[in-house]
């Protein structure tokens, strides 16, 4: 991450409830919080109404809205956070984690987890790290397989 850091503010917003149910019922999957995931898109959605719509908008001069406002840095942090964020799984990705481990009823354990990051690594060409892998056993004590509800 840059040595920048990004100030933050506390604001609410009201979000219908079906979205943050189901935000809420993905966490583990997405490996983040709901409120991480919207403070994730917000960024997005104005870096890209700066980059896209309003780039050649006669009313918004972007590089000045941009440079002003320092979304810059903004938008730089971020892109350093995801170039090491790992976490944004898939819900396959998820199942296919723990499709390739082994579950043991006698020890209460997962067993294969060195195995399945390989398998994963190999399958999706991207690391995953260990303490992702036991966050997700935590969540999901007896694992995730078939059809994600």
């Amino acid at each position: 991450m840059s040595g920048e850091t990004t100030e933050y503010i506390e604001l609410k917003l009201k979000v219908p409830k079906a979205i943050v149910d189901f935000l809420r019922a993905y966490e583990t999957a997405m490996a983040e919080s709901a409120e991480q995931y919207l403070e994730y898109k917000i960024v997005q959605a104005i870096k890209g109404d700066l980059d896209g719509s309003w780039e050649d908008s006669p009313y918004f001069d972007s590089p000045s809205l941009i440079e002003r406002f320092g979304l810059d840095k903004v938008f730089k942090n971020q892109a350093c956070a995801d170039q090491q964020n790992e976490a944004r799984l898939t819900p396959e990705q998820v199942i296919f984690l723990f499709k390739c481990m082994e579950y043991d009823e006698k020890s209460r354990r997962w067993k294969r987890i060195t195995g399945a990051q390989r398998e994963f690594e190999g399958q999706f060409k991207r690391k995953i790290a260990r303490p992702t892998i036991e966050k997700l056993i935590e969540l999901y004590p007896k694992g995730m397989s078939g059809r994600v509800n």
